[in-house]
């Protein structure tokens, strides 16, 4: 047995797609879900879980929210757990509280969002455990194919020059949930999160230089593109010497109309609905005429979502280095950077999911 992890919010998509895979991987899951554990054991199940990796999952009932001040109900919760996995949204309410009572048991940490946690706690008291944020899709998986496009680039052609310039874009088509769509209302408002019409240069945040990406694969037709540096990306400027970089949100027309309306509404957002989801992150990295291009789609971003989480859980508790090595709250773009995340993703959704890698001189 490997060992075992807590899933906050088990029974939302994230959290079930989470904990699907720690159970495939021999973890012994614990989940804290709002519904009745006989309905949650027959959703599982409904999924393809044998009884015998069944028998892996312990169930505690219950709200976040009522349970948070009942240190006892924490301590048993959390009792034995190698890493918690926060799914309960919105992040922007709940992820600082997540948070909290995993550094307080000292047990590693993975939130699926909350890159404003790194803002927030930017001058609290030194952290004696290590919380992984934006460990998800985007953010997560985007920081980390950007940064994988300059070492791939490194790699084929060399060390860059200072004209060296990355371009990400991100988005696709979903159906927010009720937390999303919190969370992306707020992160909009008043440019708390990230900064619209923005871009870096010389290591600088300036004015937005271009309007689209210059890479535009075939899975961008029909987007609109909407300049756009969020917090990973803002990290990524300071921290990871990422010099000059365009980030884009890639939106169906039915969003972007919601968008140019000015500040989002999460009633808007959750009237949205589609039939068939998709997620996209498309990358590049661009110096002195040649160029790395990578591409990703996947269907369902719930579920890439939750075996993003479920991989880097597993990641950090195989390699407890990690976790002594640093204390704090850090992005899994960081975390993850030298981490062969996009191979285990593969593995995992095949059949579900799109890659590629486009060299050109």
């Amino acid at each position: 047995m490997k060992g075992m992890i807590c899933v906050l919010g088990a029974s939302g998509a994230v959290g079930k797609a989470a904990s699907l895979e720690l159970i495939k991987r021999g973890y012994i899951v614990r989940l804290l879900c709002r519904k009745k554990p006989e309905e949650v054991m027959k959703s599982y199940k409904e999924s393809g879980l044998s009884d015998e990796d069944a028998g892996r999952i312990e169930i505690f009932s219950g709200e976040l929210k009522k349970s948070c001040d009942n240190e006892a109900w924490i301590d048993d919760f959390f009792e034995g757990a190698d890493a918690v996995i926060g799914g309960v949204g919105p992040s922007v309410y709940y992820s600082h509280i997540m948070l909290e009572m995993a550094e307080k048991r000292r047990i590693p940490y993975l939130d699926p969002g909350g890159m404003h946690l790194i803002r927030e706690y930017e001058e609290s008291e030194p952290f004696d455990s290590l919380s992984v944020v934006g460990a998800g899709v985007f953010p997560g998986l985007s920081g980390w194919m950007t940064l994988y496009s300059r070492r791939l680039f490194v790699n084929k052609y060399g060390a860059v020059t200072d004209n060296g310039r990355a371009e990400t874009c991100v988005g696709g088509i979903y159906t927010f949930s009720k937390a999303a769509a919190i969370d992306f209302a707020e992160e909009a408002k008043d440019s708390k999160a990230g900064i619209p019409m923005a871009c870096i240069r010389k290591g600088e945040i300036s004015p937005i230089q271009r309007i689209t990406s210059e890479y535009k694969p075939a899975v961008l037709d029909g987007f609109s593109f909407i300049p756009y540096l969020s917090e990973e990306f803002i990290y990524l400027g300071k921290n990871k010497e990422i010099k000059n970089l365009d980030s884009f949100t890639v939106v169906d027309n039915a969003l972007r109309q919601i968008m140019l309306m000015g500040q989002p509404d999460s009633k808007q957002l959750t009237e949205l609905k589609y039939s068939e989801e998709k997620c996209i992150i498309t990358t590049a990295f661009y110096d002195a005429g040649k160029s790395v291009e990578l591409c990703f789609e996947a269907a369902d971003p719930g579920t890439v979502t939750g075996t993003v989480l479920a991989l880097s859980a597993d990641v950090l508790v195989k390699n407890e280095d990690i976790c002594k090595e640093r204390k704090g709250i850090y992005p899994l773009c960081d975390v993850m950077e030298n981490r062969p995340i996009i191979d285990e993703i593969k593995k995992t959704m095949q059949g579900y999911m799109s890659f590629s890698i486009k060299y050109k001189d």
